[in-house]
């Protein structure tokens, strides 16, 4: 049972409505205070974690005291006493205890700090933290069921208004805060001061203004998770505006965004754009420029992976017509280009950097070739089999796969029964704190013979990275390219106020030997960049330098 508004104060119904649009020093710092303490009992108070109390009723309930309290002192003082109106925790009859020496902990050593908060306040923090009690669930976040990851499909989506009144603005820069704080498994590679996010995003929400301005602000808290997977939907928060988009794909490539290919083969074809050409301007805007401003909106777990956003960000607009300035061959020349809709149901798109054509090829006799982003897990015995005389199979996951095929397919590839992987998932009866899963294996059977070459790049991303780690098991495998987009692990979904969702990574994934993948990605064996020249050649070129590896001769794509 919820039971809302234990200080039955009135919610904020707006914006404007008891407090101006913008926040003082001391309110800014006393609501910091207030959205830390809100999301620790929020994860660690029996009455909470239960669902005995609508924990967002009451901060809205309490956000009009804190704001009218006089000095941060006193909005201490009321957080306190809202508090204490909660009610200290009972005697746990099974009290959670620490986890011995995991593989991240919680980060709340703050509560002690009695010169931040006051004696009363810690003790009472700690309190709650002593008589919380070993939970498998909790009233706003549990595990999934069989991965583990963090599942807030409970919390309310209060999607009625676009722009949420101020409270609920508040309430959802909170709740993303805290969200990160309890149960991002990546949580120490963020900023170290954390906090300052708060003292930064608070203000700003509060005097949002539309639903721009609030979406916005959204977008860039989520940013600061530095996390490839990290979404904002509905996207409409990210530069540039529109939904048209060149269909081209645009990648980085010796330092420059450069047309790698096509994402619409007609509509890429006839646009006037070649592969090699190297973007300068968008529309009498300087590609750089801006890179540079749009940098903040867009979360990446590292380079590789925020020059594939801003790519993929240039080439979208809502003008049907663009001007590109691009360089071709050491000319400049602008190219006008149709802007097209990226609606279902439209042409195929190519997002990928993988072989067009069919999922298998055999490209020469002595080597195989498979794409994962078109697989079909009923194909891939047969594959093999068509395989089986080559000398080398390249496996290419240079894109998503179609289909989960790491083992299906990894088991035919690897021997005996290797360990490829082990994960963090959220411990919940200790919110912030993360424990070990027993490591994933494979059940090989060798069934090929040959060298095994596996295709990696940016566009290299979460189930990518999961199946290259299997699959570079298997014997005398090599994995060939550059770094992958560093976000592995199963996604967790955040509704937010004005029926936002935030994805992020919500399972750590590490191998068996405890080294990381976030971040850092898959890292090549080989390393292998294409180059402008090679683009503008066709040519494959991290494909041919795998096989050549593989083979112990030069290879070239016939």
């Amino acid at each position: 049972m919820l039971v809302a508004g234990l200080l039955s104060a009135p919610a904020l119904g707006g914006a404007q409505t008891a407090h101006s649009s913008s926040l003082a020093p001391a309110q800014v710092e006393s609501l910091v205070l207030l959205g830390r303490v809100w999301g620790f009992v929020k994860y660690h108070h029996p009455r909470v974690t239960s669902g005995g109390l609508d924990w967002d009723a009451e901060l809205r309930g309490v956000i009009p005291r804190v704001l009218s309290a006089p000095t941060t002192g006193a909005a201490r003082d009321t957080i306190d006493a809202w508090l204490a109106r909660v009610g200290d925790p009972p005697p746990c009859t099974r009290c959670a205890t620490e986890p011995v020496d995991p593989p991240l902990r919680a980060d709340i050593d703050w509560i002690r700090d009695e010169r931040a908060l006051g004696a009363e306040l810690s003790a009472r923090l700690q309190r709650i933290h002593f008589h919380r009690a070993t939970a498998e669930d909790q009233r706003y976040v549990h595990n999934t069921r069989g991965a583990g990851n963090a599942d807030f499909s409970d919390e309310s989506t209060y999607a009625d208004d676009a722009l949420p009144p101020a409270d609920l603005r508040l309430l959802a820069v909170f709740r993303l805060w805290n969200a990160l704080e309890y149960w991002f498994p990546y949580r120490h590679l963020m900023a170290a001061d954390r906090v300052a996010l708060l003292h930064e995003f608070v203000p700003l929400v509060w005097a949002a203004s539309d639903v721009a301005s609030y979406r916005t602000v959204v977008v860039r808290l989520a940013t600061h998770a530095r996390d490839t997977h990290v979404t904002v939907i509905p996207t409409t928060g990210y530069p540039p505006p529109g939904e048209l988009s060149i269909p081209v794909q645009v990648r980085w490539v010796e330092g420059r965004f450069v047309v790698g290919g096509y994402t619409r083969e007609r509509e890429g074809t006839e646009s006037g754009l070649r592969p090699g050409d190297v973007l300068l301007a968008v529309d009498g805007a300087p590609v750089d420029s801006l890179a540079r401003v749009w940098t903040p909106y867009f979360a990446a777990s590292n380079d590789a992976a925020l020059h594939r956003k801003l790519g993929a960000a240039l080439t979208r607009g809502a003008r049907a017509r663009g001007a590109i300035l691009v360089e071709r061959d050491g000319r400049r020349m602008t190219v006008d280009v149709d802007r097209v809709a990226t609606t279902p149901g439209g042409p195929p798109v190519r997002p990928w950097h993988d072989r067009s054509g069919d999922t298998f090829q055999r490209l020469t006799d002595d080597v195989a070739y498979v794409k994962l982003s078109t697989i079909a897990i009923g194909d891939v015995e047969g594959y093999v089999r068509d395989a089986a005389t080559a000398r080398v199979l390249v496996i290419d996951i240079r894109g998503y796969p179609s289909a989960f095929v790491v083992f299906a397919l990894g088991n035919l590839l690897a021997e005996g029964s290797p360990e490829f992987v082990k994960f963090t998932v959220g411990n919940m009866s200790n919110p912030g704190s993360f424990r070990w899963t027993a490591p994933g294996r494979l059940r090989g059977t060798g069934s090929f013979h040959g060298r095994l070459v596996i295709l990696v790049d940016e566009a290299t991303q979460s189930a990518a990275e999961y199946t290259a780690m299997a699959f570079r098991v298997a014997p005398g495998a090599i994995v060939v390219g550059s770094t992958t987009a560093g976000a592995d692990g199963n996604v967790s979904i955040l509704p937010l106020p004005g029926g936002l969702r935030v994805m992020f990574t919500g399972l750590g994934v590490y191998y068996p030997d405890g080294r990381p993948t976030q971040q850092i990605g898959i890292v090549p064996d080989l390393v292998v960049l294409p180059t402008i020249r090679g683009l503008r050649d066709g040519r494959d070129e991290v494909l041919e330098a795998g096989v050549s590896q593989a083979l112990g001769r030069p290879f070239r794509i016939p």
